[in-house]
């Protein structure tokens, strides 16, 4: 099994060797076969994405890529992108799509993830992971401990830093941002970790506890979360931006929410809000019906002043409509409300 996505509370598909897909409609106990065009050949789906409670992507090491429109139900032929493994698949929005490979190729598609296209060919650089902000600015790692860089969705790349890894190929496997968009971590070859607080702009080493290669790196509940060889799990809560900055400064008095900034915005923005003592908090971003666009927090979180960015995607990663959003903030029982416009 190389993949496995909830898409709700109780369906979650899974994905591995021999064109294999799983679908479980009973919270992941258990899983049913779904057969695919690939199904009991020498394909592994080495990629995943899903967006919604129904659309599912899954790439592979052949350089297929299958879709399902139904929640894992029915699968569509094989495309066909070469003889490359697709180690990567992102939902830019909801036309734009962007496949990473390690055979040095980027895949875009234009029309919602159905027909691909080749983008750029890098040659013997091997792609293995991407993080997007939005729709234009986003990070791709590869070998040579190369750090990419995007502002147009993956058209044209550069590379920003060069990430030793201790070894000759210089693989980075893994990387994710905490909330706030500043802090980030990639992962690589013989426990390789490194960190960004400035929206990855600049990566530093951090001392690892192995040297088994760290394969993939999450951000979940506060942490960063890293996989690896032999069953290798990491967790490590980092100094966010925001509480490094909170330690800088003087502990607030009170709990405030404050104005986004910049308002209006286009295609991102960040919201501040102090907490004078360690609280759960909720923030929560609707449109002006009241209905819930994204959960932005629902932790509990230190002592200080906090960043987050809202990137205008909601909870399936859609691309919203240019209006007026309000967002809401509980922290204990402190409740505040502002407005925010979203320009395109």
């Amino acid at each position: 099994i190389y993949k496995f996505e909830f898409l709700t509370p109780q369906k979650a598909v899974i994905s591995g060797m021999y064109g294999f897909i799983g679908v479980s409609n009973d919270g992941g106990v258990s899983f049913q076969p779904v057969k695919t065009a690939a199904w009991g050949s020498n394909s592994q789906f080495t990629a995943m994405l899903t967006a919604g409670p129904d659309s599912i992507w899954v790439g592979s090491n052949k350089g297929e890529i299958f879709w399902s429109f139904d929640g894992g139900a029915t699968w569509t032929d094989t495309v066909d992108v070469g003889s490359a493994q697709i180690k990567d698949i992102k939902r830019l929005d909801a036309q734009n799509f962007i496949a990473c490979s390690n055979n040095g190729k980027i895949y875009k598609s234009y029309d919602g993830g159905i027909t691909w296209t080749l983008g750029n060919d890098y040659g013997s650089m091997s792609f293995y992971d991407m993080y997007f902000f939005d729709a234009n600015m986003g990070y791709l790692i590869s070998s040579k401990g190369y750090v990419w860089k995007t502002e147009d969705g993956g058209e044209t790349m550069v590379t920003i830093d060069t990430l030793d890894t201790g070894s000759n190929s210089g693989y980075l496997y893994g990387i994710d941002f905490a909330d706030d968009g500043m802090t980030g971590a990639i992962v690589g070859d013989y426990g390789s970790i490194f960190m960004t607080t400035d929206g990855g702009a600049t990566w530093n080493p951090v001392t690892s506890p192995t040297e088994r290669t760290l394969q993939n790196v999450k951000f979940l509940y506060g942490k960063f979360w890293a996989v690896g060889q032999f069953g290798t799990i990491l967790s490590m809560k980092p100094k966010t931006t925001a509480v490094a900055d909170y330690e800088r400064r003087q502990i607030p008095t009170n709990y405030a929410l404050h104005q986004n900034h910049p308002n209006p915005f286009n295609p991102s923005t960040a919201i501040t809000y102090d907490l004078p003592k360690e609280s759960l908090v909720k923030l929560v971003v609707y449109n002006v019906l009241g209905q819930k666009v994204r959960r932005l927090i629902e932790a509990k979180q230190q002592t200080g002043a906090h960043t987050v960015q809202w990137n205008g995607l909601d909870d399936y990663g859609r691309r919203m409509a240019t209006g007026m959003y309000i967002y809401r903030i509980e922290a204990g029982r402190f409740i505040a409300v502002r407005k925010m416009v979203l320009m395109k």
